[in-house]
This record gives structure tokens, sequence and C-alpha cells, in this order.
């Protein structure tokens, strides 16, 4: 199977890709470049009008892939309640991107978990349903001891990456804040102990967002604080992680890591032992590591109906940061038809 999909992979198309050539092989550093700018690129156009470009750092998607692909087993952070008038406060925005770079590194071979606050557990719990995916939760810092202290080390040493997606991120005060400078603070759990403890060994880290406040904006806090982001002196998050992907939407930050690790790990020299044994050739490339339409509409809904809301609307319903699911689906179909268009042999 991992021979198909190699020899499926042997070619990346430049179409929309300044100044590359129309059809490069997988092997050719130029051309995965290329791959890796255009998955890069479609995630970071701040179709949110948040401001965001001010604290995009270029090239972390392709640094983020490359260390994720060589980890076997990974620690997904998420969970940002920022819904904070209702019962189930976890917006739509976070766990479908955490779920979509879980199962690509399951099909990769690698084992993952998805780790979030007590509070958000149901809505976390229904987005990874039926992919195996284990889901850990932990209660606001405010019940801490022993056991979540342990809990919390276990954790550090099974990883060997932690990525941290839409997570609700420390300020400089340690509080935590909403977009609107809200403090959720009664409501989370400190799990920027896992990244901090995971790189004080040594560890690699990834941290995805889209507005300045999420766990990982550490590493631009002083771009956040001089972007157009509201309150940001206020909201920044304080805490870096080693790579850092700036995205329009977090979801979509989320897809990306996943597409490109896909294409990091095809093009790993040592990537033969990766794939799973047991997995069958993939109808296409990127079915290995991106969700289809309706498998993403399903998870929405199965949010939706434990209480998920929509964190800019704050209405129940299968929308993200005030777009339509039919904006996730667009970017997911042209995430596809950038690992699509490496699936025909280079004729150069």
């Amino acid at each position: 199977g991992f021979a198909w999909i190699v020899r499926r992979f042997a070619c990346v198309s430049s179409r929309g890709a300044k100044g590359c050539r129309r059809s490069l092989s997988l092997g050719s550093v130029v051309g995965v470049d290329c791959a890796f700018a255009r998955i890069e690129e479609r995630v970071q156009r701040d179709e949110g009008k948040r401001g965001i470009h001010g604290f995009i750092l270029t090239g972390e998607l392709k640094r983020a892939a490359t260390s994720l692909s060589k980890a076997t087993h990974i620690v997904i952070l998420t969970g940002f309640p920022c819904c904070m008038d209702h019962d189930q406060p976890q917006e739509t925005d976070g766990p479908p991107g955490a779920v979509a770079i879980g199962r690509a590194c399951v099909n990769l071979g690698k084992t993952a978990c998805i780790v979030t606050d007590t509070i958000n557990y149901p809505v976390v719990k229904a987005a990874a349903e039926g992919t195996g995916i284990e889901c850990i939760h932990f209660p606001p810092a405010s019940k801490w001891g022993t056991a979540e202290r342990e809990k919390v080390e276990k954790l550090i040493n099974s990883a060997d990456h932690v990525v941290a997606i839409e997570r609700a991120g420390p300020g400089i005060d340690g509080r935590y804040y909403t977009m609107r400078a809200r403090d959720m603070t009664h409501l989370i759990a400190p799990l920027e102990k896992i990244v901090v403890g995971a790189q004080e060994r040594g560890i690699e880290t990834t941290g995805i967002g889209d507005g300045g406040n999420e766990l990982g904006m550490g590493k631009v806090r002083d771009k956040v604080i001089s972007s157009a982001v509201p309150k940001a002196e206020v909201i920044a998050c304080a805490v870096p992680t080693s790579h850092l992907l700036t995205c329009s939407v977090s979801n979509w930050g989320g897809y990306a890591l996943a597409a490109a690790l896909g294409l990091a790990s095809l093009s790993s020299s040592s990537s033969s032992s990766s794939l799973s044994s047991s997995a069958s050739p993939p109808s296409s490339p990127s079915s290995l590591v991106l969700p289809t339409d309706h498998e993403e509409a399903s998870l929405l809904g199965r949010m939706v109906r434990v209480g998920a809301r929509d964190g800019v609307s704050g209405q129940q319903e299968a929308t993200v940061d005030g777009m339509p699911l039919e904006a996730s689906f667009s970017v997911l179909e042209d995430l596809r038809s950038i690992l699509q268009s490496c699936s025909t042999t280079s004729e150069d």
C-alpha cells in the first residue's frame, strides 16, 4: 500500500504557486516547498478580517509538519469556551481541526490523543466520535491536585510532539481571555503546562490560532500587540510554541497541518514505515489525511447537538467564526486539489 501511495505522490504541480515549475518530482526540494507554500497561503487570507497578516510567520507550516512527521505519539490540545453565557460554552472552531490532525496522524501509523477542559469535553468527545482517538479532560486550575499534576507529567512523558490548536492561552497576567477580553479563567485548565513541560524536555510544539489569544501566540506577542487586534495588550497569549501557524480560522490551520503532514511524511526518506501496514490504498492521496465534506458536516452536527456554538455569532449552529460550512468545504477542496496535483507522474 505504501509504495502505491508514494507513486501517487510522484509530483507536485505548481499551479497557483508563483515562480515554480509546472510539474516537479516529489523528490525535488523546490517542488515540495511549493506545495507547502500553497497550503500555507490558502489558510492565511484573513477571510474573517481580523488583521492576522501582522503576525503571520511564513514557512512555519513546513517546519511544523516536518517535525510532526518524525513524531510517533502526538498530544493535541484544544478548547476555547468563549460562549460564556451558555451552559456549554465551547465554540465550533478548534475540535474539528484537532480531529483532522489526529486522524491524519493515526492514518500515518502514529498515535494521538486530544486534551481539553472538562467543561468542553462533551463537545470534543462528540467531534472525535468514531475516530478511535482518545479524549482526555482536566478541570480548572482551582480544582487541580496531585492527580492532575501526575496526569500532566504522564502526557508529557508519552509525547514526542505537542500541538495546540485554538487552545486558550494565558496572557501576560496569567489569565485567559476571549477576543472581547472577557475573562474565562474560571473555566480553563492550565494545559499550557503540557507545552512548557514538553519544551523543557526538548520536545517540539506547534501552535495554531487566528486571533492572538491562543496558546503558542507568545512567539509573536509583540506583533499581536502592534496589530489591529482590539485589546491585544490584555488578551495576547504570552506562551510560545516552537512553531506557529497563524490562520484565518483555526480549523483551517488544522486541515493545513494534516495535509502538510501527509506531504512531509510521504516525502521523507524514513516514511516507508510511517503508514500503517493494515491501511489499504486510499482512493486519492488526500483521503489519507483530509476529511471529506460529509465527514466534516457530520462532525459539526454532532458538536452542535451537544451544545457547541459559533464563537463569533454565539448561535448554536454548524457555522465557524461566523462563516458557513461551505467556506470550510472550499478550503478542504483547495487543499485536496494541491495534494491531488501530486498524483500525476511528472513528464519533465
